[in-house]
This record gives structure tokens, sequence and C-alpha cells, in this order.
């Protein structure tokens, strides 16, 4: 089988496993020759799948927003064409150029700045933040200890206090 037909083939398939509300029933030749220009461009099977991957995200989420009517695949693939910025999904979707934080929507956008992000504690270990949260804690707690006067006796002179807090700073690391 041809190369070119494969490769048709290839993106056809992938935008109908993508794009549950847009399938094709069949290659018409518009589809074909929307892809052949694409892919005589010099644009890759996997550039074009991953910018369906991508306009499927935008599309199918409730967290992204999307509100330039649904297009099928030769709309996808040719919007733009005759634009001085060009083709659009390769603007807009091409895994190198998609901008995920522009299609979010205000709900997209708490979710994401909520998610419990990795955090590096020190240069040895990956913590996730409940476990810096844990930990900032036992600092808090520690240093309440340490320099909470009422937790010392009563008798124990300010030198004295002073001296046994920077003790007990010391064996802390702090």
């Amino acid at each position: 089988m041809d190369k070119g037909l494969l490769e048709e083939a290839e993106i056809f398939e992938c935008w109908n496993a993508t794009m549950f509300r847009h399938r094709h029933p069949r290659l018409l030749s518009d589809i074909r020759d929307a892809i052949e220009y694409n892919l005589k461009k010099g644009w890759l099977v996997e550039d074009i799948c991953g910018a369906i991957a991508n306009y499927a995200k935008v599309l199918h989420s409730p967290d992204y927003s999307w509100t330039y009517g649904m297009w099928n695949l030769n709309q996808f693939l040719m919007r733009g064409k005759r634009e001085e910025e060009g083709l659009r999904w390769v603007k807009w979707f091409h895994p190198n150029n998609f901008k995920e934080v522009l299609w979010l929507t205000d709900k997209g956008r708490m979710k994401r700045a909520n998610k419990p992000k990795e955090i590096t504690a020190n240069c040895h270990k990956v913590i996730s933040v409940e476990e810096e949260a844990a930990a900032q804690e036992k600092l808090a707690e520690a240093k309440a200890k340490v320099f909470d006067k009422r937790v010392e006796p009563a008798q124990m002179s300010e030198q004295e206090f002073d001296k046994r807090k920077k003790e007990q700073m010391e064996r802390l690391g702090l």
C-alpha cells in the first residue's frame, strides 16, 4: 500500500478515535485533499494527530472553552489556509504551539491552581505539598517549644534560657 494512503488512513483513524462527537463514516475526497495538502506542506502524521488530540481535549472537556463551533476534519485542517497567520491547527493546536492555559475556563484554571504540585524540599528529595505542610507543622511545633518561655521552668534565668534555646536550635539544625 502507498505510504501516502497509509498516512491518510492513520490521520483519519486518529480523528475518529478522539472526536467522538464528530466522527466521519468514511474518508471523503475533501478530507483526503485536506490531509494531502498538509502532508505536502511537510507536516508529519504525529504533528497532525497531536494537534487533533489537543483539539479534542479543548472541545470535549468542561475545563476548556471553545466558542468557534465544532469543526469537521476538513475544516480543522484547512481553517486559516488563506490567512496571513497560516493554518489555525498549527497555530493553536500543534503540540509545540499548544498553550493549554489560553483555552481554560475559570473553573479549569481553579482546578489547576488547587491541584497539588510536587515541590523540591532539598536537593535530594522531592515531596508532595501534603508532606511539605506536615514538615512545616512539625517545624513550627519544634520552634514553639524552643521559643516559648512558658514551656521552660519558671526559675530559669534569661541567660540560661538563651543558652538552652541556642543549643536546641543547633540540634534542630536551625
